[in-house]
């Protein structure tokens, strides 16, 4: 049902909106990313019980405080985990791709909200309480949503080390490698990012300022260069990696396997 659904979708949000110049952006991540947008459908049990829709730019998966019924799957497009805090400023804690499952939580309310930000953008939803009962009686789903749930933390918790550093340029050098991998760049093609740069700077606790100067002074210096508004080609590689083991403290190896 999902990869039907996925077929038939490609013609949605042909508009020729602000939003819409995403739509190539959207179709260069489809075709690398398609693949990663399987584990859920490996496991047939919770592919029965899902439902497939389509999301426009800046729609609303699900509001923070919402209740937490369901567990989502990103099928295409690209979207944003974020809470707002009570002085009105956001905070987003996670991106996600296409492959990326979401909404898991330990409460009856949810403590985020999911918004779109990249277009034509498919999501799976599976009822939660269903998805928990399946688990339960079917071995490999169980596995597998622990699999992905760990694939969450892991997210989570690379973004709380990279926090934890007070350099922009390890940040933004930080980012730019983990996007290359979870988008699935080839070495010197460009990475198609579909957040925008306030995204990045609510993303890495910075300012939008100090993200467009890092992001050229890391230009100036031979270590990226910068295709349009919204793609990055990695010109040397071994020099961002050196500041992400500053970051996080971990291996190169390790900083690169795909969250």
């Amino acid at each position: 049902m999902i990869a039907g659904a996925v077929e038939l979708y490609v013609c949605f949000c042909s508009t020729t909106t602000e939003a819409n110049r995403m739509s190539e952006l959207a179709g260069r991540m489809a075709e690398r990313q398609e693949t990663l947008a399987t584990p859920m459908r490996a496991f047939g049990g919770l592919e029965r019980i899902a439902s497939v829709a389509p999301y426009r730019f800046g729609q609303t998966i699900y509001f923070q405080d919402q209740r937490a019924d369901c567990w989502y799957c990103i099928l295409r497009g690209a979207a944003r985990e974020c809470a707002v805090n009570e002085d009105g400023r956001r905070q987003i804690v996670d991106f996600l791709l296409p492959g990326d499952v979401f909404g898991f939580s330990t409460g009856e309310a949810r403590g985020l909200a999911a918004e779109i930000i990249a277009e034509p953008a498919l999501v799976a939803c599976y009822p939660r309480h269903r998805a928990e009962a399946l688990a339960e009686s079917d071995a490999a789903v169980g596995r597998g949503i622990r699999q992905l749930a760990f694939a969450s933390i892991e997210r989570l918790q690379r973004r709380a080390l990279l926090l934890g550093c007070n350099s922009a340029m390890q940040k933004v050098s930080a980012f730019l490698l983990e996007m290359g991998t979870r988008c699935g760049s080839i070495s010197h093609e460009p990475i198609a990012l579909p957040m925008t740069r306030y995204d990045i700077a609510d993303y890495l606790a910075l300012r939008v300022e100090t993200v467009s100067r890092t992001l050229s002074a890391l230009r100036r210096q031979g270590a990226i260069a910068l295709v349009g508004t919204r793609s990055v080609r990695i010109i040397d590689r071994r020099r961002l990696a050196g500041l992400e083991t500053k970051v996080t403290g971990l291996p190169p190896a390790q900083q690169l396997r795909c969250a």
